[in-house]
């Protein structure tokens, strides 16, 4: 803990740092904030037992460290994050259609791994978004920032982690974007032109947006069920159309109701996990 530390960012749960440990080994240490609701030992059991996850597209905590008044969780460092990709710099160019299909395929995967594992949480991710998603150097997607929500004190749980920038200083509510680009049949405004105007796979993406709409439908009794929704993802790879898929114009709630199953037959100190520092 007395490496040098670079700031990477501010977030609703904390700072987070980069710093390179005595034996070289680079991490991402986070400094959380509002997570006063557990003691020492229920706190260390909640952590262990994220550090216990093993999945291809999470990134789990490798340690801790906890005080009355400082907690810190530490990582792998992942150099990139998929915010930074989706800005129009220089990584911009390699989000092709098949990598950005591969990456939320895999974001899939993890969230529906995490609603299995942590299925006794009301909110097993609870803090989905771009920024804390990270990415391998072959492009697969990491989540993390996952599982918290134990962790953090009642009153500040809505303003921690469960928001999207929705708000008068210029923010837009994407939920309302997409559902009123559908509705009036502009659903090509919401893909990036540079992929939608260079590729063949135009009927891909646009099933794609339609999976995501279905999730977030306004009335949650009409939203995917998670099971579905990653399957309904991994058969956009098939070269296949699947005519029972909900059309962009009519909206899931109007579709035909048919199932996947249908459709394809430590005080002052730092704590170690148990789980080993490189993976």
């Amino acid at each position: 803990m007395k490496a040098s530390a670079e700031v990477l960012g501010n977030g609703g749960t904390g700072s987070s740092y980069k710093a390179r440990m005595a034996n070289g080994v680079m991490v991402v240490v986070k400094r959380t904030r509002e997570m006063n609701t557990l003691s020492k030992d229920e706190f260390d059991a909640e952590i262990r037992k994220l550090g216990r996850l093993h999945h291809a597209n999470i990134l789990t905590p490798l340690a801790f460290h906890y005080q009355p008044d400082e907690k810190l969780l530490v990582y792998e460092y992942m150099p990139k994050a998929v915010c930074f990709i989706c800005d129009r710099g220089p990584s911009h160019a390699e989000l092709n259609w098949s990598v950005r299909l591969k990456i939320v395929q895999g974001i899939a995967e993890g969230l529906g791994y995490l609603h299995t594992k942590l299925a006794s949480s009301h909110l097993p991710h609870g803090n989905l978004k771009s920024s804390n998603v990270f990415l391998s150097d072959d492009s697969e997607p990491l989540l993390s920032e996952f599982g918290l929500r134990p962790l953090i004190s009642p009153p500040n749980v809505g303003s921690s982690i469960v928001w999207y920038l929705n708000n008068a200083k210029g923010g837009t509510d994407v939920v309302q974007w997409v559902e009123s680009a559908i509705s009036d049949g502009r659903e090509t405004e919401l893909l990036d032109p540079e992929i939608a105007s260079s590729t063949n796979s135009l009927g891909q993406m646009r099933r794609l947006l339609g999976i995501g709409a279905a999730c977030v439908e306004r009335n949650p009794e009409q939203r995917l069920n998670i099971t579905d929704a990653i399957q309904m993802i991994q058969d956009i790879t098939l070269e296949r159309t699947i005519q029972a898929l909900p059309s962009l114009r009519d909206g899931y709630a109007d579709a035909p109701q048919t199932r996947v199953s249908d459709i394809q037959e430590a005080d002052g100190e730092i704590e170690l996990l148990e789980k080993t520092w490189i993976r």
